[in-house]
């Protein structure tokens, strides 16, 4: 078992003991060492941004991966890994979150850290992505 910060269907974030997740094929099992606050974390607590719950909280994350699914080959244990945006159920809004002891997310949703990049400064890598690809993307219009 494990504790997760939970939105509930009628109510504020609630301290929930959950089972530890296990990964399906593509899976990597991932235990957090930091998961920082977004804005859209408070809106999804206070009712006023879309979500699914019950869901767990938390998009901004990093940890070690704990295990890996049988067809994930980019990824071993030990590996220290963040999230980066994907097209699937968005963690914390649509999939459980961060704000676990543990979460699964798909191999192709997460990052490899590297040794010069601190657990703690890897939560932030979606908060800087999402300006940058705004930039980006005005630029090429």
């Amino acid at each position: 078992m494990m504790n997760a910060l939970v939105k509930t269907v009628a109510g504020p974030l609630e301290l929930q003991e959950r089972q530890i997740p296990e990964p399906g094929p593509e899976d990597v099992r991932i235990k957090i060492a930091f998961c920082g606050i977004c804005g859209s974390d408070l809106h999804i607590q206070s009712g006023t941004h879309p979500s699914s719950p019950p869901v767990v909280v938390g998009h901004e994350f990093s940890g070690t991966v704990a295990e890996v699914g049988e067809d994930v080959t980019e990824f071993a244990e030990g590996d220290r890994v963040g999230f980066r945006h994907s097209f699937h159920p968005f963690p914390g809004v649509d999939g459980d979150g961060g704000f676990a002891e543990y979460m699964l997310a798909p191999a192709d949703a997460i990052w490899e850290i590297p040794e010069e990049i601190t657990l703690q400064e890897a939560t932030q890598f979606e908060t800087i992505r999402v300006p940058m690809t705004a930039v980006r993307q005005t630029a090429e219009m």
